[in-house]
């Protein structure tokens, strides 16, 4: 979610999640071939995020002329920032999450050391946070180096009305923060896999597509789906459809085929992630083979 959506009225409901580059003067079309490993999204049923806030499509010709944040000389990593006591309860998260975001954009990552809760967040009549606290805090201490940076914490968050958001986001200050607190939930008939560690690295990667100026895909199954529950956010890819790829590989700057290893090499480490390692050398493949 970003502050500048939740001003506005189109902010998530509180159980929403929240190298041959293309020119910027047209999408380089993907072959047929390998947008056929993908899936189209169908009509939205009653309860989902396009059935309750149905979203325009981004081509990218209008992603470009966005002008999203890029990363530049001074601004080349992805810094991740323990909030709280994160870093103790949950030890093998944030290094895992590190190399989960540098496979997946193609940009060195770093864990930070663990910075305090702000004075004043806490909301002890709700047993929350404040996130537009939170961001605030995080936008004030963002990193020079920073070409986006994401906030992790294990307590509940609220923002402004709504009774509570997974995260929060701001485009303009390259920022975004989340919690983990309902990801650890056991839920009945959850997706096979559905662990913390898959959970935090696809609103990782999702929020962090929004700073880099993806809104969310309204046309393929894709992480950058928007999502209206954990149920939902748990149906979504672990994977850019075919026209988001196209825009983070013109913003970014990463090849495909090297990124889709890279992918395959990280999902290969966690047993939770084998069926995604399987699709990354399959996307590799006919990446390469359409590209001979």
């Amino acid at each position: 979610m970003t502050r500048s959506g939740l001003r506005a009225g189109a902010a998530l409901l509180g159980i929403a999640a929240l190298a041959g580059c293309a020119s910027p003067g047209g999408r380089a079309p993907e072959p047929a071939g390998f947008e056929s490993l993908f899936e189209r999204l169908g009509k939205p049923r009653p309860g989902e995020w396009r059935y309750v806030r149905p979203e325009s499509d981004q081509p990218f010709d209008d992603y470009v002329r966005s002008a999203p944040h890029r990363p530049t000389a001074e601004r080349l990593r992805i810094r991740v920032v323990p909030l709280g006591r994160i870093a103790e309860s949950e030890p093998a998260l944030l290094p895992a999450m590190k190399g989960f975001l540098e496979a997946f954009f193609g940009l060195s990552a770093a864990v930070d050391e663990p910075a305090p809760v702000p004075e004043g967040a806490r909301d002890e009549d709700r047993k929350q946070l404040d996130a537009s606290m939170l961001l605030d805090a995080l936008a004030s201490r963002l990193p020079a180096d920073a070409a986006a940076c994401l906030g992790v914490l294990e307590f509940d968050l609220f923002a402004g009305e709504l009774p509570f958001v997974f995260g929060l986001g701001s485009f303009e200050n390259r920022s975004s923060v989340f919690s983990i607190a309902r990801y650890r939930f056991e839920y009945i008939n959850q997706p096979a896999g559905a662990t913390l560690l898959r959970r935090a690295c696809k609103v990782a990667a999702h929020e962090i597509g929004h700073i880099f100026g993806l809104r969310h895909c309204a046309k393929w199954h894709c992480v950058m789906n928007g999502s209206n529950s954990i149920f939902e956010s748990d149906l979504r890819p672990m994977f850019l459809c075919p026209e988001c790829l196209e825009k983070l590989r013109w913003n970014l700057g990463f090849d495909p085929a090297r990124r889709y290893a890279d992918l395959a090499a990280f999902y290969g480490k966690h047993a939770e992630f084998h069926p995604d390692a399987d699709r990354a050398k399959k996307l590799k493949e006919a990446w390469e083979r359409e590209r001979r």
